[in-house]
């Protein structure tokens, strides 16, 4: 079990749950979504909607999980340190992301992962030092009307 900060970009704080979707690793209608496809496995038992044996996989899949804040509910939160989880701002407008960033870029270190439209970017431990630098570029390059979530990831 590990749980990884993913920074989710959406047109409003509604449309979460949307942009993670595609990266979800199953559920139980994984085969009626267009990202997942079917694995033949001959010790897998038959799958009803096939008939064949094997299972549904999302090749894209990230998570198996996530929540709006979790562990990281003080990641977006510019307020004094400590403080209880339902003071942070797990959501916050690009242009309030701006002045976060401003105050507090040294938190982007936290962040493992990217979720921009159909893009997930992803820390890697051979360019993690120019990580940030690539994180903070594509924050800034967002339209003014982007939301940013901090979003606790389950894989």
């Amino acid at each position: 079990m590990a749980h990884f900060l993913a920074l989710v970009v959406t047109a409003t704080p509604q449309d979460l749950a949307a942009a993670l979707r595609p990266f979800a690793l199953g559920s139980g209608d994984s085969q009626e979504q267009p990202h997942f496809v079917f694995v033949d496995d001959r010790h897998a038992d038959r799958d009803p909607a096939t008939g064949a044996r094997g299972y549904w996989r999302n090749p894209r899949g990230q998570w198996d999980g996530w929540v709006l804040g979790g562990n990281w509910h003080w990641i977006l939160d510019d307020g004094p340190w400590p403080h209880a989880p339902e003071t942070a701002a797990n959501q916050r407008s690009r242009a309030d992301f701006d002045l976060w960033l401003t105050r507090t870029p040294e938190r982007l270190e936290y962040v493992f992962a990217l979720v921009s439209g159909d893009l997930w970017l992803e820390a890697q431990p051979s360019f993690r030092p120019s990580w940030q630098t690539q994180l903070h570029n594509h924050l800034r390059a967002l339209p003014p009307t982007s939301w940013i979530s901090a979003v606790d990831c389950h894989c």
